[in-house]
């Protein structure tokens, strides 16, 4: 957001997203090298990088969306990729059953928990958009999990039932008490659930195409980055992160119509026009 990225302070950071990516499809905390050959110990030899711990949705929110966004960067690309489907499959499958109310759990085999509707229900918009082919409709694309499930979990679940007058909040589940953390990601994957943002590339060519070059004394550049390299990293990072729709037709509200909310960009959870805002100010893009 800030336009404070260069090069040296991403280097490798790719594959070390990659290395974190268990066998479930989520990602872990963390990842160590692991060698292949008898030269590791000096760090001269072959090696490679093999996650730490289990799948969990709180380190698979951060590490796909970082992912995401390095895509806008050039020179970026490694021979590794994360393997979305099965990122996708893992993420869908965090969905509890009806039984369960409909909320996602963090882990395999773990109670549901509210915060977890942001951490796993919004992976959906960032996997939509780098797993469908650039030829293919964006808007023909069905859920991948269930949006009224989802609303349901937060209006019933993690709202006290009825809810109290003056207390407010929203909670892990029934039986917790309402607290700023459980708010804060209930509210954003409820926006998530009601709006199904789509990354639109007509709009990522449009803010590429309009993007305006700034004064490059006011740019930061990295170490070896040319002026003209900077500007495309520029533009990547802008157009990629703010190039998102919110269709009419996607909308899904559950209960009354007040019970919708604004829309959070899904790669920062913030709300997308603050977004707008902050990055127009610091890419020196009119606002």
């Amino acid at each position: 957001m800030l336009n404070l990225l260069t090069p040296e302070l991403v280097r490798d950071l790719p594959q070390y997203l990659v290395n974190c990516q268990t066998h479930e499809g989520g990602m872990a905390a963390t990842s160590v090298l692991v060698p292949t050959d008898q030269t590791f110990a000096g760090l001269s030899g072959n090696h490679t990088g093999a996650p730490v711990g289990e799948a969990h949705g709180g380190y698979t929110s951060c590490g796909l969306a970082s992912y995401f966004f390095l895509q806008g960067c050039p020179g970026l690309s490694d021979t590794r990729k994360l393997n979305f489907e099965a990122c996708l499959r893992w993420a869908a499958q965090t969905q509890a059953f009806p039984i369960e109310g409909g909320g996602f759990r963090g882990r395999t085999n773990k109670l549901v928990d509210g915060c977890y509707i942001w951490w796993c229900g919004g992976l959906f918009p960032l996997l939509e958009a780098m797993i469908v082919p650039e030829t293919s409709d964006l808007q023909q694309c069905p859920d991948f999990c269930d949006r009224e499930a989802l609303q349901e979990y937060i209006l019933l679940a993690s709202q006290d039932q009825p809810p109290a007058e003056y207390e407010g909040g929203l909670r892990d589940k029934p039986g917790m008490a309402p607290d700023m953390y459980h708010t804060h990601y209930v509210l954003s994957g409820l926006s998530v659930g009601q709006h199904k943002p789509r990354h639109s590339r007509d709009e990522i060519r449009k803010l590429t195409d309009h993007f305006q070059t700034p004064y490059f004394a006011t740019c930061m550049l990295g170490a070896t980055e040319r002026e003209d390299e900077a500007l495309q990293r520029m533009k990547g990072v802008y157009a990629r992160t703010l190039g998102w729709e919110f269709y009419p037709r996607d909308k899904l509200i559950v209960g009354r119509p007040e019970n919708e909310v604004g829309y959070v960009n899904p790669v920062l959870n913030v709300k997308h026009s603050a977004v707008q805002q902050v990055m127009n100010y610091f890419y020196h893009q009119e606002l």
